[in-house]
């Protein structure tokens, strides 16, 4: 009798594991340059649309958003391998324009990262005390230590860890920003902002309010800046 329904056993886990696939996928998709999201509501921005994108209250990566003549708002989350790879050419950019742009960070952490909503939390609590830029490249780099093309998983008793050798920061008072969750609200209206502004995927820009979507080459970038230039 064993014998007889082994082969039937062996079709229902396939078909589960094709289900458990189909509803991975539906999740999110994986391009050369970005993890997608497409199911999120509201209004899709198509690349090359311009948006008015809010800065109130946000982190400044690089520069002066009231002087600069370029302003680059980048929703991104931190545990996004795309974002990752994006961070050098942002820092190319501001290398090469200086004053001339600002580049502005806004949180948009994905629900299948399980680090990522942690991470934008204790870079608010590290913004809080104008360490953002600090905490932004710590996290980051100690992604970039792995030397892998995916997804690095920590824990947020990792991050702490980390923190300890971050020059400046009041340690206790972050630690205490981050167990609070102090800054929560704030993530969650970056998020919220994202899906207004038609984010549907990390990381995305607004370059003076024109979309660019994905880790996509200096070049684009340059393109664009060029024309407020």
């Amino acid at each position: 009798m064993l014998k007889r329904l082994t082969p039937y056993l062996v079709l229902v886990q396939l078909v589960l594991v094709v289900v458990l696939l189909f509803q991975v996928n539906s999740l999110s998709t994986i391009t050369g340059d970005s993890i997608a999201i497409p199911d999120l509501g509201g209004d899709v921005k198509d690349t090359g649309s311009v948006v008015d994108v809010s800065i109130d209250g946000d982190a400044v990566l690089y520069g002066d958003p009231d002087s600069a003549k370029v302003v680059i708002v980048e929703y991104s989350d931190f545990q996004c391998p795309f974002c990752r790879k994006a961070w050098p050419t942002l820092q190319a950019l501001e290398a090469k324009y200086g004053d001339d742009i600002a580049i502005v960070y806004k949180n948009f952490p994905l629900g299948f990262h399980p680090a990522a909503q942690v991470s934008a939390e204790a870079a608010a609590c590290a913004d809080e005390q104008g360490l953002f830029p600090k905490m932004h490249d710590l996290l980051y780099g100690k992604q970039a230590e792995t030397g892998s093309s995916g997804t690095v998983e920590y824990t947020v008793d990792d991050i702490k860890e980390w923190a300890k050798d971050l020059e400046g920061l009041d340690y206790d008072a972050w630690v205490t920003c981050l167990d609070d969750g102090a800054t929560t609200g704030l993530v969650q209206k970056n998020y919220n902002e994202g899906v207004a502004d038609g984010v549907r995927g990390t990381p995305a820009f607004f370059v003076n309010g024109v979309l660019i979507s994905g880790a996509q080459p200096q070049s684009v970038f340059e393109a664009e800046i060029e024309k407020s230039l």
